[in-house]
């Protein structure tokens, strides 16, 4: 009887974890690549650029400038696809590592990030919500 008691006690624990990401953070900023990908292909300008800081800072440029820089690729591009997302979480900053497939008219562009592109890899935490910052750390926009 104790050994169905426990086992029933394990089941009820392992059915309220989630099994979609062990890590709420990594979830979240897969989240958030997610609705850039979906807001750069209907072409949302808003709701793309509303997952940025306001402080982002990037070895491209400012905010202003990361923001001309992705009007253009939208405009120049038809769709993007985020794939093969791998985030590092450090407290309140995080790393997110992907593939980005640009398409017009049929043709692939493949860019990895950060490595060859890093302005949407580079997160910090504001308050409870994760913000594209740029590759600065999160303390120095706070």
């Amino acid at each position: 009887m104790r050994c169905l008691i426990g086992l029933l006690i394990l089941m009820i624990a392992l059915g309220s974890c989630s099994l979609k990401d062990g890590n709420p953070s990594e979830s979240s900023i897969k989240d958030i690549l997610y609705d850039l990908e979906v807001a750069f292909n209907t072409k949302d300008r808003y709701r793309f650029f509303q997952h940025f800081h306001p402080d982002y800072n990037h070895d491209s440029g400012s905010f202003g400038q990361v923001r001309e820089a992705w009007l253009n690729l939208m405009a120049s591009y038809d769709l993007i696809a985020i794939r093969n997302i791998v985030v590092e979480v450090d407290g309140q900053n995080a790393i997110a590592y992907f593939t980005m497939i640009f398409t017009d008219d049929g043709i692939e562009s493949e860019v990895y990030a950060p490595i060859q592109n890093g302005e949407l890899s580079y997160f910090g935490k504001d308050g409870n919500v994760w913000k594209v910052i740029g590759n600065i750390p999160a303390k120095d926009f706070r």
